[in-house]
C-alpha cells in the first residue's frame, strides 16, 4: 500500500513540476521547498486513501470507485494548487473560476475512471491504453490549471526571467527515478507473494479433497447405497446451481461438498441406519441427529470446503415452509447451499431403488417436486429444476430405469424421507 501510494502520488507530483519546469518566462521565478514538500506529502496521502477505500475486493461497488475517485481527485487537486502557492515571483496568483472548477472535475474524473480502469484493463493493450488515458487525463487536470492561473505583477519586475531550473530539475528527476525504482521492486514483490500464495493455496485445496475423498469412502464402509448416490447428488446440485445463476466458483464448491452432506449418517446405528422398514417415532429422531453430526464433524477445521461442506450437512434438511430440522428454519434464513442440496437429494432418493422401497417414476418425481414448490423446497429454485427437468435426469445417469418404474409412493416413515 505503501509502495502504491508513493508511486501513484510521486508520479502525479512529478508530472506538475516537470510541467512547471516547461514554463518559459519573462519574470523571475523561484519555488518554496517547504510548501513543495508539503504538496508531495498531499499527492501521497491522498492516493493512500484512494487506494485503501477500493483495497480487498475484486469488483469495487460504484460508492467505493466514486469515493476513492473523489478523495483522489480532490487531493490531486490540491496538490497543484499547494505546488503553485510554492512559486515565488514578483506577484500573487489567482484562478479564474471557470477554468479553477474544470480543472478540479477533470482530476475527480480521471482519478475515478483510474480506479475503474485498473479493475477492468487485463490485457497488455488494453493497460496501454488506460494508460495514455491516464496520462491525458492528469496532463489535462494540469494546464486547466494554469490555464485558471491569473498573476497580477508588482510595480517592478527585475531583468532576468524564468525559473531557477537546477535544484528543481535534480529533486524532480531523483523523486521520478526513485518511484520508478519503486514500481519495479513493489510489482517483482508483489508478483512473488501472488505466486507463493497461489501455490499454497493449491496444496490446502489438494488436502481438502483427500479428506473428503476419504470421508466419502468412509461413509460407503456404513452404508453401500451411498457411494453412487453422493456422486449423483453432487453432479446434479452443482447443475442446479449453475443454471441458478449462482455463479461457476458456488458450483463447484457444491460439487465438491455435497458428497459430504450425509456424512453424519456414520454416528447412525446399524440397527437404525440399515433397518428395510419403516422407522419408529424414536429411530426416526436419532436418525434427524446425523445433520448435527455430521456438521460437528466437519465444522471447525479452517478449511473453506469443509466448513462449507459442514454447512450442507447441517441445513439439506431445513424445509421452505420452516417444518425441517434439525433448526426449523424457514424461507432464505436456509443457507443456498442447503436449499440446492435438499431439491437434489430427494430427486435422485426418489428415483432410486432400496431395500425398504421401489424407484419412483420420473413422471411421478417431477409432480412431487412441483407440489412441495414453496413448501419442502425454495420456489425458485424448484422452478429452475423443473425447467430443466429432462437435463437432471441425464445426468443422473439412470433416465431408463426412471421412465420404465412404476407408478406409486415411498415408504412413509421411512429412511428417504428422513
Amino acid at each position: 500500500m505503501i509502495g502504491s501510494a508513493l508511486t501513484l502520488g510521486g508520479s502525479i507530483w512529478s508530472m506538475h513540476f516537470i510541467g512547471i519546469l516547461a514554463v518559459r518566462a519573462v519574470f523571475p521565478m523561484d519555488y518554496n521547498p517547504g510548501l513543495t514538500v508539503i504538496s508531495f506529502l498531499i499527492a501521497v496521502l491522498a492516493c493512500g486513501v484512494g487506494l485503501e477505500i477500493v483495497r480487498g475486493t475484486d469488483a469495487p461497488s460504484r460508492r467505493q470507485l466514486c469515493g476513492a475517485g473523489l478523495t483522489v481527485g480532490i487531493g490531486v487537486a490540491a496538490m497543484h494548487y499547494t505546488g503553485m502557492q510554492a512559486l515565488e515571483l514578483p506577484g500573487t496568483l489567482s484562478y479564474t473560476p471557470g477554468f479553477f472548477c474544470l480543472s478540479i472535475l477533470i482530476a475527480i474524473g480521471a482519478a475515478t475512471a483510474a480506479f475503474w480502469l485498473s479493475r477492468n484493463a487485463k490485457l497488455n493493450w488494453q493497460r496501454v491504453i488506460a494508460a495514455l488515458i491516464m496520462g491525458a487525463a492528469i496532463c489535462g487536470l494540469h494546464y486547466a490549471g494554469m490555464a485558471a492561473t491569473v498573476i497580477h505583477f508588482g510595480a517592478e519586475i527585475a531583468d532576468e526571467g524564468g525559473i531557477s531550473r537546477n535544484p528543481l530539475t535534480l529533486a524532480v528527476a531523483g523523486v521520478t527515478i526513485s518511484l520508478l525504482g519503486l514500481a519495479l521492486v513493489c510489482n517483482a514483490a508483489d508478483r512473488n507473494k501472488a505466486v507463493a500464495a497461489q501455490r499454497e493455496t493449491n496444496i490446502l485445496l489438494a488436502s481438502t479433497r483427500e479428506i473428503v475423498g476419504r470421508l466419502c469412502a468412509a461413509g460407503e464402509f456404513r452404508d453401500d447405497d451411498t457411494g453412487n448416490h453422493v456422486i449423483r447428488l453432487a453432479r446434479i446440485a452443482s447443475r442446479l446451481a449453475e443454471l441458478a445463476g449462482t455463479g461457476a466458483g458456488f458450483a463447484r464448491q457444491i460439487l465438491e461438498a455435497a458428497p459430504l452432506h450425509d456424512i453424519g449418517k456414520i454416528g447412525i446405528p446399524d440397527r437404525i441406519l440399515l433397518k428395510p422398514g419403516a422407522l419408529t417415532d424414536e429411530e426416526r429422531v436419532r436418525m434427524q441427529t446425523h445433520t448435527s453430526i455430521g456438521h460437528n464433524l466437519l465444522s471447525g477445521s479452517g478449511m473453506p470446503l469443509l466448513d462449507f461442506a459442514a454447512e450442507i450437512a447441517l441445513t439439506h434438511h431445513e424445509k421452505w415452509d420452516g417444518s425441517g430440522y434439525p433448526r426449523g428454519l424457514r424461507g432464505e434464513t436456509i443457507p443456498l447451499a442447503g436449499r440446492v442440496v435438499a431439491i437434489a437429494d430427494v430427486f435422485d432418493a426418489l428415483l432410486s431403488k432400496r431395500p425398504y422401497k421401489r424407484a419412483w417414476s420420473a413422471d411421478e418425481v417431477e409432480s412431487y417436486l412441483r407440489r412441495e414448490s414453496g413448501q419442502h423446497f425454495d420456489p425458485r429454485l424448484t422452478s429452475v429444476f423443473l425447467a430443466n427437468f429432462p437435463e437432471m435426469i441425464r445426468i443422473r445417469g439412470f433416465a431408463d430405469e426412471a421412465q420404465v418404474a412404476l407408478g406409486g409412493s415411498p415408504v412413509i416413515g421411512s429412511k428417504a424421507s428422513a
